[in-house]
């Protein structure tokens, strides 16, 4: 081993490293500094794109792709692939381990003087941002929106929202550190977690900014003299349980013409001259149509995933066997970061088929103690019980009885499912909008204008188990399937009408609220709704491309309902 490697800050590459690196990766990473290089590249199949990336000749670039194209093959074999002789493959392949030693230092060299460069920078302007550790894996795009918007110059107030676990402060913190050279006067990162009352946001500003006087003057005096002539960046930390805080902010902006802030919320503020930005989920690949293994890989949730699975197991790899499952669990998973991290420390224990199996009890699988992670990030189930809390009573009940929609709705199928207190003269509306703000659920409009809400299954989950402690699921499941019956009755076409192709959309939207509809009328032996739903919408399976799926709903139903003689059976039986 290179024992120069120890003694420096970057690493030193040798042919014998190289050549561990292309044929025998398992046992380099059994080594350190190797091992830590390996994981800070996220991985050993980040690891190979990296390579595929470099700069090369034509000649290097095909013998890496033959040695990664078949890993382990025989010389006879990469010979074969490479259309030469064993002896020519072998000069290539000689070329290509001293091509990579040179490319590989240089690289290193590279990144050493760029981060000797950040450091210098960093220490010219005040700062308390925590050292990163880990790589930010993903988030390229949004990283340079964020970092785009805070450098507008009427953008002087930036609320990063989005559910828990999503990556706000790792957004932040990340955008802070890049645009660092830009706040002469400092940038300074303000943790509010633990704070409940907003009376203390100005106090703990004055604590971390370390100003005097603070037993003798107030603090939001204090802090708009200091600030007044200041370029400085601010980042509030988890604003969402003191939002009444929000006008401090205010009060600040308009004192300190230079200041700016990033605030990271689970809510919106609703100050004037507020810009957000919704952090979405991680890129996931499409399940029916999963692409090859080097593009899978790319997927930012994949990705993700990998990098903390080998961090806990480090020969974890992404293969032919296993990229289905692995592509599954992180569509399961919604693509939220925490999720997907808390997952990967199980690799160590489960292999991917058992941990996909063990997300049917994903609250009680999503935990991982540690010592450097506030505890409501410790489990997938904190993480969300710190948003339910913060919503109003009518908030909780609306969100709940939203689990029994799968796939979405629509104003009017909230209002007719829903059961609301309208005693205090608030609309499903506008329940709905404060839901959106709080990152409970999400909308999008539809090819008609009208808004559709959808929630992450995560928060469907904890949303379907708070209906059931609260004793109200199978009613909010009956109302579901009525309304979904109502649905496809009272819009159902005849067979030449013109309106049949606009019908059949909406049935295709609303194709998981019919499964649902159709598993619990069978689930509580409501055998005739059953048959008048699969009778209305017997025509859309068939053209649709949904036959096979059609055919066993009805075989199901049909069998279930048996004996039963009705006209709805005699129905159902003709789109048999």
């Amino acid at each position: 081993m290179n024992e120069a490697a120890f003694f420096t800050n970057r690493i030193i590459w040798d042919e014998e490293h190289v050549k561990a690196l292309l044929f025998e990766p398992e046992n380099l990473v059994i080594e350190e500094p190797w091992n830590s290089w390996v994981k800070k590249q996220g991985g050993l199949g980040m690891v190979r794109e990296l390579l595929r990336g470099l700069t090369l000749s034509e000649k290097h670039r095909k013998t890496l792709q033959v040695i990664f194209g078949e890993p382990g093959a025989s010389l006879q074999r990469y010979a074969l692939l490479s259309h030469t002789s064993v002896a020519t493959f072998v000069r290539h392949r000689t070329s290509l381990v001293k091509t990579l030693v040179v490319v590989l230092n240089s690289r290193e060299q590279e990144i050493s003087s760029r981060r000797s460069a950040e450091s210098k920078t960093a220490s010219n302007f005040p700062n308390n941002l925590p050292q990163r550790t880990l790589t930010l894996i993903g988030r390229e795009r949004e990283l340079r929106t964020i970092q785009n918007s805070l450098c507008q110059e009427d953008v002087c107030l930036l609320t990063i929202t989005g559910p828990g676990g999503i990556g706000k402060t790792r957004l932040a913190l990340q955008t802070a550190a890049d645009l660092l050279h830009q706040f002469e006067d400092g940038v300074f990162f303000i943790s509010l977690a633990s704070i409940t009352n907003p009376d203390l946001v100005a106090p703990t500003i004055v604590q971390t900014l370390g100003l005097p006087g603070a037993d003798n003057f107030p603090a939001r005096e204090l802090l708009k003299n200091h600030l007044q002539d200041k370029r400085l960046l601010l980042i509030l930390d988890n604003f969402e349980q003191i939002t009444p805080a929000a006008s401090l902010l205010d009060e600040l902006l308009k004192a300190a013409p230079g200041l700016k802030i990033m605030v990271t919320s689970r809510a919106v503020l609703h100050v004037y001259g507020e810009y957000e930005f919704s952090v979405p989920p991680l890129l996931v690949p499409d399940l029916t149509r999963l692409p090859t293994l080097q593009e899978l890989s790319r997927f930012p949730a994949v990705a993700l995933f990998l990098n903390r699975a080998q961090a806990v197991k480090n020969d974890f790899t992404l293969t032919p066997e296993n990229a289905t499952i692995l592509a599954e669990i992180c569509v399961r998973l919604d693509g939220i970061p925490l999720a997907l991290e808390l997952a990967a420390a199980r690799c160590k224990l489960f292999a991917p088929q058992a941990l996909l199996r063990e997300l049917s009890e994903r609250f009680t699988l999503l935990e991982y103690k540690s010592v450097d992670r506030e505890l409501r990030h410790q489990t997938l189930r904190n993480a969300i019980d710190w948003s339910y809390q913060l919503l109003s009573r009518d908030e909780q009940s609306l969100f709940s009885q939203l689990g029994v929609f799968v796939g979405g709705c629509t104003l009017e199928a909230v209002e007719t499912v829903c059961v609301l207190d309208k005693s205090a003269g608030i609309s499903a509306s506008e329940h709905l909008a404060s839901l959106v703000d709080k990152s409970m659920i999400q909308h999008e409009s539809r090819p008609n204008g009208e808004p559709r809400f959808t929630m992450l299954e995560s928060l469907r989950e904890y949303a379907l188990e708070q209906l059931g402690l609260a004793g109200q699921n199978q009613a909010a499941s009956q109302r579901h399937f009525a309304y979904i019956l109502q649905m496809v009755e009272s819009a159902e076409p005849g067979p030449r009408e013109p309106n049949l192709p606009a019908w059949m959309n909406r049935l295709e939207e609303e194709h998981d609220n019919l499964r649902a509809a159709l598993r619990r009328t069978l689930a509580f032996d409501e055998h005739e709704i059953a048959l008048r739903i699969a009778g209305a919408i017997w025509r859309f399976w068939q053209i649709h491309g949904h036959v096979d799926e059609g055919a066993k709903w009805m075989k199901e139903i049909l069998a279930r309902s048996a004996g039963q003689e009705s006209i709805a059976r005699a129905k159902a039986l003709w789109g048999a």
